[in-house]
């Protein structure tokens, strides 16, 4: 091509005429064209046959990207994608050792905004040592360490150590052992950026679910005394209904009615109200000894819930109650006296009465009681 071209220049300088578009047949001869040696096709045909084995390693790196993506897609917790690190890692042969460290976040609650930076401590969660998955792992080290003593080698070897991010969010850092003739390729980087993937979508979930359950603590909860509010009162005591019924359990509900907060409200105002309340709540929660639930389901209203209480057992709770609440009026010496009135009922025989049966049994009692207090107050002015 270049002894044509000069052919053509000089034709015309000398004012000859030649074509515009001139086509020179040629034929590719590999590594003469810069004079670093001479070809064969025996070179051609290694040439081409590299180019095709690595295209073919490229092409199996990129498939199995893709099932990894599709893999990890449906993961929830750390376990589920060690598994999958465990089984894709591998298929780079080059690959030694693998492990994954997390920074100490509360992956549940933090602000992405305060994960910008590594922290001081760091959990181990993915430990692949000599092609070996070592199983479930949690370990708590300082980050300066790198990796706990006992997963370094006494020999000396090279690590790589690649930060796990999602944006600006630092996650950790996974460290990776090549076996002699091993180094990170396409394959290492995309592994690395779908393990940061997951690890943001795990971030979601975890959050996801710290907010519905408080979410559902919220439904259950009273606001004011912290204990469970009707709707937990109505699903826990059908739940427990159901062991008495299969004859596992015995139940006793236990209602408590506070006396007069109408007249607190009135003369104290509702703020001296409410604490009145929460003297209630206090003493039920402290009277307790066994596994018994306490709720508040209206507004004076109070219930407790125990499952294998006798009437020996309800009479120590009364006592234990009762005592706690005079201890605090004597405590607090408020102008008003905080008080309640009880009653309860022991489910023994599910086929006897129904739950609602045995909640009206218990408030009767309790009015019952109500009504005798107020009888003798009455009676001792």
């Amino acid at each position: 091509m270049a002894r044509r071209s000069v052919e053509l220049l000089v034709a015309m300088m000398q004012n000859e005429t030649v074509p515009e578009i001139e086509y020179v047949p040629t034929q590719l001869v590999l590594r003469e064209s810069c004079g670093c040696g001479k070809g064969s096709r025996d070179t051609a045909a290694q040439s081409i046959r590299k180019f095709y084995e690595e295209a073919q390693i490229a092409e199996h790196y990129n498939m199995q990207t893709v099932f990894m993506s599709v893999d990890v897609e449906s993961t929830t917790d750390m376990d589920q994608l060690n598994d999958s690190i465990y089984t894709y890692i591998f298929n780079n042969s080059q690959f030694r050792d693998f492990f994954l460290v997390l920074c100490d976040w509360e992956w549940g609650s933090v602000n992405p905004e305060n994960m910008r930076s590594f922290t001081e401590k760091v959990h181990l969660r993915t430990a692949i040592q000599e092609g070996i998955l070592l199983g479930h792992v949690n370990q708590v080290f300082p980050i300066d360490e790198i990796l706990p003593e006992e997963y370094v080698y006494d020999a000396p070897c090279g690590y790589y150590i690649v930060p796990l991010h999602y944006q600006e969010s630092c996650y950790g850092y996974a460290v990776i052992n090549y076996t002699e003739s091993g180094a990170p390729n396409d394959f290492f980087q995309y592994i690395i950026m779908i393990i940061s993937n997951v690890l943001e979508r795990l971030r979601i979930n975890w959050r996801m679910r710290e907010l519905v359950d408080k979410l559902s603590d919220m439904y259950v909860s009273d606001v004011l005394t912290g204990l469970k509010n009707r709707y937990g009162f109505e699903e826990d005591s059908q739940k427990m209904f159901e062991r008495v019924k299969a004859g596992e359990a015995t139940l006793a509900i236990i209602t408590i009615d506070m006396d007069d907060l109408k007249g607190i409200n009135d003369n104290y105002g509702h703020a001296q109200g409410d604490i009145a309340l929460k003297a209630i709540a206090n003493s039920m929660c402290a009277a307790c000894y066994a596994d018994e639930i306490c709720y508040r389901v209206g507004g004076d209203e109070f219930q407790v819930l125990a499952l294998n209480y006798t009437e020996t057992d309800v009479n120590r709770y009364y006592e234990r109650f009762e005592g706690f609440l005079a201890d605090y009026n004597a405590r607090t010496k408020r102008p008003f006296a905080v008080n309640a009135s009880c009653g309860h009922a022991v489910c023994t025989d599910a086929s006897t009465h129904s739950l609602g049966e045995w909640m009206t049994l218990s408030d009767n009692r309790m009015y019952e009681n109500k009504a005798r207090r107020k009888r003798e107050k009455r009676d001792h002015e």
